[in-house]
């Protein structure tokens, strides 16, 4: 049987790896950004030195690395938005699930729940819940290695 928050942890991960890819396009696109800034005035020369318009091939190849690199951030903002939406989606599900793990898993790492509050929430002991942790955890790690192979 395939828990839920299996599915969810998986989506949430893939979700991370693609925030960090949209994160390295924007610092790329704001170092771009400031190679096309001019330079700064050198006034510790004895002719005093600036440049203007700077080299014309350079601004035509940080153009054309600007609108591909435009394109790829609206690409990677696309798919942010569809694994965000698909990432509501498993919550959704994870949430009414009847299963015991996911509804620990829910309240444990969805809501933050103490132990104490589990157990009232849950009418279960802290051994049960202790237990059902235990299995969360040794199922998502059982997890990380089958993906690892």
């Amino acid at each position: 049987m395939s828990e839920k928050f299996i599915d969810y942890e998986k989506c949430k991960d893939t979700y991370t790896k693609l925030q960090n890819i949209f994160a390295n396009a924007l610092l790329e696109k704001e170092r771009l950004f400031t190679r096309t800034l001019p330079s700064a005035i050198r006034y510790d020369k004895d002719k005093v030195q600036s440049t203007i318009d700077g080299n014309p091939l350079e601004s035509f190849v940080i153009s054309v690395e600007d609108k591909e690199l435009d394109a790829r951030i609206a690409r990677y903002r696309q798919n942010l938005k569809d694994w965000q939406m698909l990432l509501g989606i498993k919550e959704r599900e994870l949430r009414n699930s009847k299963s015991m793990l996911d509804r620990v898993y829910v309240c444990r790492f969805l809501d933050g729940y103490s132990i104490k509050k589990i157990c009232a929430t849950l009418n279960y002991s802290r051994p049960q819940i202790y237990r059902k942790l235990s299995q969360i955890n040794k199922r998502m790690r059982q997890n990380e290695t089958d993906n690892m192979l």
